[in-house]
């Protein structure tokens, strides 16, 4: 299958080409305005609409800043090709429902790249919670001051710390609480116009989830849960370092993984989904994930 990849982000160059160069799982192209020298691709482009009126990939990767997801997630759509984006989506919900409806009357798949959850070690750790029982969830993401050239210090590219991290959150509540909600506080700091430190809490009866994510920070990121007399622990949570060993402790003992590279699995399961035909997942999940975000937006 061929794949287009809209841009060449940095993202894209240190967690996913490495790796499709080894498992070699697409015949690859790319669009940059950057030169590209690299032979792996089998065909390249300096012009991003050319490439998506031209390319005989059925499958477009849209990598780049966050103001121009919907742009170009819609020209890709609107060529009928199946559609990935790097988180978020788009900065707004209004154009994610867009999104989805073109896609869903187009038969296409529309997935957005949040994909910590697509590996073994989430996946065990998933296991192990009683959504029955009693929960609390604290959910945590920050990192350390960015370069002043990154696109994510300035608003016009769709920086700060909402735009970047609110699908880690909004995934965590699609995946944690598993029904709607309406309750629930959120607080924000802004800095240069743009959020840059947000959190939001859900408190129930049984259950309880804080989220807390910030820019200019030390470099962390976990979930950490307590349910019933189950105590869980996943360090790393968001972004597993490359090529190390991972690990989750439950109830005070470490289970160790392997390293798997979530983008990889990602990839492979929506090949899979194109080949199958079967969408519907994606288009559940992301309109659930979207009317979460709607609901934040008004507060934000």
């Amino acid at each position: 299958m061929n794949i287009l990849f809209i841009g060449n982000s940095e993202i894209f160059r240190r967690k996913i080409l490495p790796f499709l160069k080894k498992k070699k799982i697409f015949n690859c192209e790319i669009a940059s305005k950057k030169k590209i020298n690299d032979n792996f691709f089998s065909r390249k482009y300096d012009n991003y609409d050319y490439a998506i009126k031209n390319t005989k990939a059925k499958l477009v990767y849209v990598s780049l800043i966050n103001s121009l997801h919907y742009k170009f997630c819609k020209k890709s759509l609107m060529q009928k090709k199946h559609v990935i984006v790097d988180k978020p989506l788009t900065l707004k919900s209004k154009k994610n429902f867009e999104l989805i409806k073109i896609a869903k009357e187009n038969n296409l798949l529309l997935a957005e790249a949040s994909v910590f959850s697509f590996n073994k070690r989430f996946k065990k750790f998933y296991s192990l919670i009683d959504f029955d029982k009693k929960i609390k969830i604290e959910v945590f993401f920050s990192i350390p001051q960015l370069d002043k050239k990154n696109f994510r210090n300035f608003k016009s590219k769709g920086g700060g710390c909402y735009n970047d991290m609110s699908s880690y959150l909004i995934n965590c509540i699609y995946l944690f609480y598993k029904k709607e909600f309406n309750n629930f506080n959120l607080k924000k700091k802004i800095k240069d116009q743009l959020i840059n430190n947000f959190s939001l809490t859900i408190k129930e009866k049984n259950y309880s989830f804080n989220g807390k994510f910030s820019f200019n920070s030390k470099y962390k990121n976990y979930i950490k849960i307590i349910n019933n007399n189950n105590k869980l622990f996943y360090p790393m949570a968001f972004s597993q370092p490359l090529n190390k060993e991972t690990f989750f402790i439950h109830n005070n003992t470490k289970n160790y993984y392997k390293f798997e590279n979530s983008f990889i699995s990602f990839l492979i399961n929506i090949k899979r989904l194109i080949k199958n035909k079967k969408y519907f997942a994606h288009y559940k999940n992301l309109t659930i994930a979207t009317r979460i975000r709607e609901k934040i937006e008004k507060k934000i």
